[in-house]
């Protein structure tokens, strides 16, 4: 139990701290709505504010009387519980299994501080995928990367890993 929450305390408050400090360096020396290019038009450094969920979703829409703050920091607390609940309940040598959910927790972590302190998530990652299902994708930050790497680890593992904890054989 204790190396479960060295991991927990000490993989949020490291992913927690770069996600804000990423957010700060773009507040602090980024005009808003400023574009900089970093590998030419593939990748740049766009300083936006993102109101709504992931990817620009308005989930929000579907509790009208809740402010969108209201609504994502009260979504961001249940999540939080949930993926608590289960981070405590992983078994023993399921590490990648406690990573991914460290990495959910701090990702929700990072965006919930942006939500309460200032109503919505400095975004700035901008990427585009050429010919590819859209124009660009849609504007991300530290915390969404960290959301998405848990989650896509999760699904990987409840993949490749049966319900016994181990790694499946190869049939011959």
């Amino acid at each position: 139990m204790r190396r479960k929450i060295l991991l927990l305390s000490g993989g949020m408050l490291l992913l927690v701290l770069l996600d804000q400090f990423t957010k700060h360096l773009i507040v602090t020396h980024m005009p808003y709505g400023s574009s900089i290019p970093v590998l030419g038009d593939y990748v740049r450094l766009t300083f936006i504010y993102n109101e709504n969920g992931a990817f620009g979703l308005r989930l929000h829409r579907l509790l009208p009387f809740l402010s969108t703050k209201v609504f994502f920091s009260l979504f961001s607390v249940i999540a939080a519980c949930a993926v608590l609940w289960m981070y405590f309940k992983t078994k023993a040598g399921e590490h990648l299994t406690e990573i991914a959910l460290v990495l959910i927790l701090a990702g929700a972590a990072g965006n919930f501080i942006d939500r309460v302190r200032m109503g919505h998530v400095v975004d700035f990652i901008d990427c585009d995928f050429p010919n590819f299902i859209m124009d660009r994708f849609p504007i991300f930050n530290a915390a969404d990367s960290c959301i998405t790497i848990g989650v896509s680890l999760l699904i990987i593992t409840s993949l490749l890993v049966k319900k016994d904890g181990t790694a499946p054989k190869p049939e011959n």
